[in-house]
């Protein structure tokens, strides 16, 4: 019954291939990535375009500092380096999460430790932590430690999965009351927004993603914000190579990575950044007619936003109710045979091999999650005259 439903849907849109979300470009985005050509200012860190696109993302997101890069996983890793999480410290995260964020943690001889997801919105299980923490850990000279292997919990990972969000409120005062650090990543969420506040401004850190498969993209790219300006000096300063300001000496003082964004995706993400609430309103459009197409299937349920989160409707997702993952693949692999690009959620992390032994809380909602999540085709440009 899905097939044939997603299969009239395409019919009607006149699309002969839906894939799960692809970019759409307009004359905007040539004449700016033009412009920087011309420019000679391409891979540089400096341009015009690099200010323009950073303004914009100011307004939008009311954050109070950004640093422009090259991927939001960079981004990850800078937001553990600029906190000072140190070899053997913990670092909560959902198992159910892009790799990113694990690899960065282990990147720095950290500890990934995995904590269970919330069923409605795919964040973290506020609920479940909060008895975790009290069972498991003790409050000591304002450090949490896992009472089991001594180890200083000394940040948390929250992902928006899907563009969504757990209560941030809740979850910041958590985080505080235990001393955790918290970076958010919003890699999905740009235009979301929970209760009056924009996804990733919450923490002490948030993180986007301008990859080619989010609401707008750079090519690639990526936003490090925070409202800490110590914590953005030293996000800039890393960012760089940890060169020091000279108008031509090359002096290093620590360990950093050249991993700003370009000029020349920069002009493409301020181009692109023009349309989002194009955007979020064609995607919305596209989430209404989910709803109709499945109305009256009980095998599943569109997944919906809580009434405190203003959605970017970034991807629309359905949850089976068999709790199979074969049931689940066989229908993923039968919606792509027919050129509907239908997707899993990720592997959770705890069972990849490289984290299996990594600590981890019952993950029993994920494993849940993991199962039955599949999410659908929904670039905004079905809506906008089915151009690509």
């Amino acid at each position: 019954m899905i097939i044939q439903q997603l299969l009239s849907f395409k019919k009607k849109l006149k699309l002969k291939d839906m894939a799960l979300h692809t970019p759409y470009f307009d004359k905007n985005d040539f004449s700016y990535l033009e412009k920087s050509i011309k420019s000679t200012f391409v891979s540089t860190q400096a341009g015009y375009y690099i200010d323009k696109f950073k303004s914009k993302l100011i307004n939008i997101t009311g954050s109070k500092y950004i640093v422009l890069l090259n991927s939001g996983s960079s981004g990850i890793y800078l937001g553990l380096r600029t906190l000072n999480i140190k070899e053997k410290d913990e670092v909560f995260l959902p198992s159910l999460n892009y790799i990113a964020s694990a690899n960065a943690v282990k990147s720095l001889n950290a500890i990934p430790h995995f904590i269970d997801s919330d069923t409605k919105n795919f964040g973290i299980d506020i609920k479940k932590l909060k008895l975790y923490l009290k069972k498991n850990f003790k409050f000591n000279k304002n450090k949490t430690i896992n009472t089991k292997s001594g180890n200083v919990v000394s940040c948390l990972i929250a992902t928006h999965v899907f563009g969504m969000s757990c209560n941030m409120i809740e979850l910041t005062k958590l985080c505080r009351k235990y001393n955790i650090k918290l970076i958010e990543d919003a890699s999905e969420a740009l235009g979301s927004i929970y209760g009056k506040k924009h996804l990733g401004t919450y923490g002490d850190i948030g993180i986007l993603s301008f990859n080619g498969n989010k609401i707008i993209t750079s090519g690639a790219g990526g936003a490090f914000m925070t409202n800490n300006y110590s914590i953005f000096k030293k996000a800039d300063h890393l960012s760089q190579n940890a060169k020091k300001i000279h108008k031509w000496k090359y002096e290093y003082d620590d360990l950093g990575y050249n991993i700003k964004m370009p000029n020349l995706n920069a002009a493409l993400g301020f181009a692109q950044i023009k349309r989002i609430k194009k955007y979020i309103f064609n995607k919305k459009k596209l989430f209404k007619n989910y709803l109709k197409i499945f109305l009256n299937n009980k095998s599943i349920e569109v997944v919906s936003p809580e009434s405190k989160l203003s959605w970017n409707f970034w991807l629309v997702t359905i949850l089976l109710k068999s709790n199979s993952i074969k049931i689940r693949d066989k229908l993923i692999s039968q919606l792509n045979n027919n050129k509907i690009g239908a997707r899993p959620v990720w592997q959770l992390n705890h069972k990849i091999q490289i984290y299996k032994n990594c600590p981890k809380m019952d993950l029993s909602n994920a494993e849940q999650l993991e199962k039955n999540i599949i999410t659908l085709p929904s670039s905004a440009h079905f809506l906008m005259g089915n151009k690509k």
